[in-house]
């Protein structure tokens, strides 16, 4: 069980009631010129957003990482997807944790003693702490709760112009495209050539100045034929590199379009269609809190990992 960007995609965008060609979550220069945020690249950041949020407050993902060689005596992580370290352990023993102030209070120059760790503790919110400082270089491996690798894909961020000539099969475009990447029209007034559809990208007569197409991966050449020639918006459409695997598929589908939704409708609050449909995120906090409740209660004991509640109780 696992869903990607283009499953994720296509039911927030049908949330929303728009085409596989939307750019509804583009960030418009404003002045007329090439967008400053592409509506995919956006969307992409909000999937990613809301399952960040879903995994610090109501999953629990496990995990490990891997500090090389450190003679620190603090070690961030957060530049990683570790976000509450459970146990630290070098390559010769598993340290002892303990509170900085503990600490403190046994050595009160413990931010100068030297030797080898026997102990760790949290010092704020992305630190470990070693006690005694390393005087040589020792490889931590850290154990805990984790985010999930973000959301990513492959293919052309945005749009190409192409021009199609009657009667000829290679498309002129300044392109990236790849061999049976798929590509969406966004527009077109050839006849056998329809604004969203999906046709791949073939092998012959592709370059970074034009390429052919077919209607099937690997398929016969299609000829632009009927209608009239132009200039169209031609959109490759996403190819999934990972996944996200920490819910069951249905609630990963449930709850994170609902997420991107509701972002895209604040984000276009001057669209009436859209901006009254911010309810969007009570469907993905509803999920955050049936998640919140299964959890084992040791988890949401005082002081424990979750023991707060994603959602926040009104007072009486």
């Amino acid at each position: 069980m696992a869903l990607g960007f283009t499953a994720l995609r296509a039911e927030t965008l049908r949330l929303l009631n728009e085409t596989n060609t939307s750019v509804v979550a583009e960030l418009a220069s404003g002045v007329g010129g090439a967008a400053e945020t592409l509506s995919d690249v956006a969307l992409c950041n909000y999937l990613n957003e809301g399952a960040l949020e879903m995994c610090r407050t109501c999953v629990f993902l496990e995990g490990n990482i891997t500090i090389s060689s450190t003679t620190s005596r603090l070690n961030s992580t957060l530049a990683t997807i570790m976000w509450y370290p459970f146990t630290v352990s070098t390559a010769s023993a598993r340290l002892t944790h303990c509170g900085e102030m503990e600490l403190h209070a046994y050595d009160q120059s413990y931010t100068a003693t030297t030797g080898v760790p026997t102990n760790w503790y949290r010092n704020g919110v992305y630190n470990i702490g070693l006690y005694p400082t390393p005087t040589t270089s020792v490889t931590l491996t850290v154990t805990g709760a984790t985010t999930p690798t973000p959301l990513a894909y492959t293919g052309i961020t945005g749009y190409v112009l192409a021009t199609v000539a009657l009667g000829t099969v290679t498309i002129t475009a300044t392109n990236t495209f790849a061999v049976n990447q798929a590509v969406v029209f966004r527009t077109s007034t050839v006849t056998n050539i329809v604004a969203g559809t999906t046709y791949y990208v073939i092998a012959t007569g592709l370059s970074t100045t034009g390429f052919q197409i077919s209607t099937s991966v690997g398929g016969a050449v299609l000829t632009p034929t009927g209608g009239t020639a132009g200039t169209f918006s031609v959109e490759a459409t996403p190819t999934d590199t990972n996944t996200f695997s920490f819910l069951p598929d249905d609630s990963l589908l449930k709850a994170l379009p609902a997420y991107a939704a509701s972002k895209i409708a604040l984000k276009n609050f001057d669209d009436p269609s859209l901006i009254g449909r911010a309810f969007w995120k009570d469907w993905y906090d509803l999920t955050r809190m049936t998640l919140w409740a299964a959890l084992d209660a040791s988890y949401k004991a005082p002081g424990g990992l979750f023991a707060i509640p994603p959602v926040p109780q009104a007072g009486k």
